[in-house]
């Protein structure tokens, strides 16, 4: 199994940023290879106890590497961010799943994107994105006021960095759906979307095959309370109030993509 030394995973190397794709020592992806073929012959002579998950095999742990070709460079962004900046910091997200995906399997585990709630890991992808961003973009911070929007706001525009409403900086949202993505109010901000494919919770029970996590359109614009459609709720509802985007922020979104898969 993967070893831990001084908080890293021996035979491992960080991806390359420029190339968009991982880059692993020749041990560990031998070590990835031995557990997929031992995974494989271990399916052909015992039979899998009922609700288990098969989707734990080698080829599934590993994220998919970003397609260094799906970029945009017409992308239009604020703030001084970069593509690169994103780029670098879903980077990041892949190599911390794709960790704590061999480590989690090493105890017989099922992968994170298993373990938790749609909504819980869509909120653990996009709270990644916040964090990370700017720890990669010297012109963006996170905002620390807690639940505020924007998430991210532009430097030295609010005091401490936090406020709990404001109409300069970038929200960010994860969500598995590839359209009518949701917000708790219509708000005129920035707007990145990143959009993912996965396993989830369910397929462990409905038979659904393994696949890798894999980041599919990255998108980014400028929206104002037009651009989103209030739900709201009755005096009797319990339902959280929510407003979703509408056809006219899809189309500023999908226009001013960061990237797709090719």
């Amino acid at each position: 199994s993967t070893s831990v030394v001084q908080g890293r995973c021996e035979g491992f190397r960080p991806c390359s940023r420029r190339s968009g794709s991982f880059s692993f020592a020749p041990e560990r992806c031998e070590r990835i290879a031995a557990t997929a073929d031992q995974a494989g012959r271990a399916h052909l002579t015992e039979q899998e106890p009922e609700g288990q998950n098969a989707a734990d095999d080698g080829a599934a742990l590993v994220p998919a590497p970003l397609d260094p070709d799906g970029f945009n460079p017409d992308v239009i962004l604020p703030y001084g961010l970069l593509a690169e900046h994103v780029e670098s910091a879903v980077q990041d997200f892949l190599n911390f799943l794709g960790y704590i995906n061999e480590e989690l399997q090493t105890q017989g585990i099922d992968r994170q994107e298993l373990l938790m709630e749609p909504a819980g890991f869509s909120g653990l992808a996009g709270g990644f994105m916040v964090s990370g961003i700017p720890k990669h973009c010297p012109t963006l911070a996170k905002n620390n006021y807690h639940n505020g929007q924007p998430d991210m706001l532009p430097k030295g525009l609010y005091p401490g960095h936090s406020i709990p409403h404001a109409s300069e900086g970038v929200e960010v949202k994860a969500s598995r759906r590839p359209s009518s993505w949701h917000g708790h109010n219509p708000e005129a901000s920035w707007l990145m979307v990143f959009q993912y494919d996965s396993n989830k919770a369910a397929d462990l029970v409905s038979g659904v095959e393994p696949r890798p996590f894999r980041f599919v359109q990255i998108t980014c614009a400028r929206l104002e309370e037009a651009d989103w459609t209030f739900a709201g709720r009755s005096e009797t509802s319990k339902r959280t109030i929510t407003a979703t985007i509408n056809r006219s922020s899809m189309r500023k979104l999908r226009t001013n993509w960061i990237y797709r898969v090719p």
